[in-house]
């Protein structure tokens, strides 16, 4: 699954198969990383979803920092779009997802 590249140099990694899904049964809830300690808790925020980390045993003081902002399903295209901050560059990307 790949979502994104973000946040202090985690790599998060999620099924393109993944969003789709959670297009379907709605992208809000936690997201465990598959490989490392961190969870992001994906919530609505107006009219799109953002994403905070909620948990990350590795680097605790990243833990309520904002990394997805103004997600939002695209029907045309079929894709979410948004933006991802990524701590390594220290600015936000606005990937195709």
């Amino acid at each position: 699954m790949k979502l994104i590249k973000a946040l202090a140099g985690i790599v998060l990694i999620w099924a393109p198969t993944s969003i789709i899904v959670a297009q379907e049964v709605g992208l809000v809830g936690l997201w465990q990383h598959p490989e490392e300690p961190v969870i992001i808790e994906m919530k609505p925020l107006g009219d799109s979803i953002q994403g905070i980390v909620y948990s990350n045993h590795s680097k605790p003081d990243s833990v309520g920092k904002r990394v997805f902002r103004d997600f939002r399903f695209d029907k045309e295209k079929q894709c979410w779009q948004g933006f991802v901050y990524v701590l390594e560059l220290g600015e936000e990307k606005t990937p195709p997802v």
